[in-house]
């Protein structure tokens, strides 16, 4: 290990020799003065994308960015407005809004070796506002590490480019598993104004049979009457024992409501994917919630909990369900309970739902499997920069 901080701990065997401090504008050139306006009348048929400041792309004919666009090569590379520095967002040319700094190569220098060093420096002076952005100065005078050799530079760049590839393909895997699932679960629900499902195992024909969730579930607020502490408390929204859970005295843990597994609670939040809120089931244990969340019960000692678990949160067949049963306020919806066990929902025989379940829960294996490698490489990836770039501590 090397104590010298010019030096980085892991080192290709053909490179020696203490690194120098250069500032960013002498090893890369800055592309702001290359802008032009751009509005839904100049826009040509054809033209390069456009995006924003944060990669997100913007559509010219419903929203752009009131303001100048750069055109980015396919060598350029794009300093965001939270900082962030992305080697390009598309494959090939297009432009980008005035929130970003684009940045393009100077001499010999790798723009690949630099975008990896700037992401994991924070640069000072960042502007607040909507989007932030970077101040100009700072930029341009932040120090980066570079090794003596440019072929250094793009040794390094090339083994982490490596490792992005990995990454990418295995985001792919987790993003093609998860859109399989999403087709499974469109196919094994029966369709607005149908009683079966377009996909079923063999062995069932039956139609499904309509029900009143007031009699599958049944309200159930229990107190907490101190049996559970502060550690049992559990996230709805992510279903997780909370580990931060700030609470003053007993007396206020218990107006607690008890929240048994096989439970379920209303998460009024509304969002893209759920546009009146969403019921979730308790997977993880008994616990507790906020007196803020109604529980209801299962009713039947059968009740498949590993069934109702995709069912009860299932956007396609609960809106009409909740659209029925919940008040709109400004960020949230509110349920109405005894509206909500009026509506009815179709179930499948005890057999089948035990059948559906398994399938997805395999499904949520592989998914959660392959996550866990994504997150390994993101991590193995995070730990490689570390020793690829001298640390200013060491």
């Amino acid at each position: 290990m090397n104590s010298s901080k010019n030096i980085p701990q892991l080192r290709f065997p053909e490179f020696n020799g203490e690194w120098e401090e250069k500032k960013l504008v002498n090893v890369t050139n800055n592309e702001d003065s290359r802008r032009r306006p751009v509005s839904k009348t100049n826009r040509k048929d054809g033209d390069y994308p456009y995006y924003g400041a944060n990669g997100i792309q913007d559509y010219i004919d419903n929203y752009i960015f009131d303001g100048d666009y750069l055109l980015v090569g396919e060598d350029g590379s794009v300093l965001s407005s939270d900082n962030t520095p992305v080697i390009n967002w598309a494959s090939g040319k297009f432009w980008v809004n005035n929130h970003a700094h684009v940045l393009s190569q100077k001499g010999d220098n790798s723009l690949k070796y630099v975008s990896y060093i700037l992401s994991t420096i924070k640069i000072p002076g960042l502007v607040t506002g909507i989007p932030p952005k970077l101040n100009q100065e700072n930029l341009n005078n932040i120090l980066l590490p570079i090794p003596p050799r440019v072929s250094e530079q793009k040794k390094i760049a090339e083994c982490l480019s490596a490792v992005d590839d990995m990454i990418s393909a295995q985001g792919e895997k987790v993003d093609a598993l998860k859109e399989k699932k999403k087709g499974m679960m469109q196919q094994m629900f029966p369709q607005r104004g149908e009683t079966t499902p377009r996909l079923r195992f063999p062995g069932f024909t039956r139609e499904w049979e309509e029900k009143r969730f007031s009699e599958l579930y049944e309200k159930h607020n229990v107190k907490n009457d101190l049996s559970f502490g502060v550690d049992k408390i559990i996230s709805v929204a992510n279903m997780y024992y909370k580990t931060d859970a700030n609470v003053g005295d007993e007396d206020y843990l218990k107006t607690y409501n008890i929240f048994r597994i096989g439970d379920i609670a209303f998460e009024g939040n509304k969002n893209a994917n759920f546009a009146f809120g969403r019921f979730v089931e308790n997977t993880i244990g008994d616990g507790i919630v906020s007196h803020v969340f109604d529980v209801y019960s299962p009713i039947s000692p059968n009740h498949c909990i590993d069934y109702w678990k995709y069912a009860i949160n299932y956007e396609r067949i609960m809106r009409p369900v909740l659209e029925k049963s919940t008040i709109k306020s400004t960020m949230m919806t509110n349920l109405i309970g005894k509206d909500f066990l009026k509506q009815s929902i179709l179930v499948p025989s005890p057999a089948e739902q035990q059948k559906i379940a398994e399938c997805l829960s395999a499904m949520d294996y592989m998914i959660a499997s392959e996550s866990a490698k994504l997150d390994a490489l993101k991590d193995h990836k995070k730990g490689l920069m570390q020793q690829l770039f001298p640390q200013p501590n060491k």
